[in-house]
């Protein structure tokens, strides 16, 4: 044998050029043999074999799909996101456990802004997907409640009650007047800190501070 030649989705196998001396078309069947693989082989001499074929055959020739909410955003606050929450994907003949998947691109969550990721998806006869997705990390803002036990006791100074970006530093200060003592910061019932000056980094919640004495 010289050469073995392949076809697929036809009703016959053509030899090409490198088979010298022939070009006669090779006949494997009256009927349709749509997804069917035939084979012939061909000799020196240029004689063709009985072309043999096997099938049907699925040709997979598309990558999988992929699919996620229009529209994603994620506070800063939050810090993370999960990219294959909400995410779907699937492919014809491959199962699902079995498509290969990764994303890839950078969220910073200190700077909000429009991100973008790509997904890259790819199935068991090697097509692949990919497709860019956008992420909006969202300025984060919280709350900051500041009270006096009594304005008799004592004066507060720094920041005050109002609203304050995720990352900001905030000081609050409370200074006892004569014939008292400051007791401290409390935050609901649980005492923050000791210290007439407190110092701190808003973060993902709202902060409601009281000054005790």
């Amino acid at each position: 044998v010289e050469k073995i030649y392949y076809c697929t989705n036809t009703s016959k196998c053509t030899p090409n050029t490198e088979a010298t001396g022939t070009s006669k078309a090779v006949t494997v069947s009256t009927e349709s043999k749509t997804n069917y693989v035939c084979a012939y082989s061909v000799d020196k001499a240029g004689n063709i074999s009985d072309t043999t074929c096997g099938g049907p055959y699925k040709l997979d020739k598309s990558g999988p799909t992929i699919s996620y909410p229009a529209t994603t955003e994620v506070e800063q606050a939050e810090q993370t996101i999960d990219l294959w929450n909400n995410v779907t994907y699937s492919d014809n003949y491959t199962a699902t456990a079995s498509i290969e998947k990764s994303v890839t691109g950078t969220l910073n969550f200190a700077q909000p802004d429009d991100y973008k990721v790509t997904y890259t998806l790819k199935d068991e006869a090697g097509n692949v997907t990919t497709k860019e997705r956008t992420i909006t990390i969202l300025l984060s803002t919280r709350t900051l409640t500041v009270t006096n036990q009594n304005n008799n006791y004592g004066t507060l100074s720094g920041n005050s009650s109002g609203t304050y970006n995720y990352g900001t530093r905030v000081t609050v200060t409370a200074t006892p007047k004569q014939g008292y003592v400051f007791a401290g910061w409390m935050s609901g019932d649980k005492t923050v800190s000791s210290e007439s000056t407190y110092s701190f980094i808003m973060k993902g919640e709202n902060v409601t501070l009281k000054a005790t004495y």
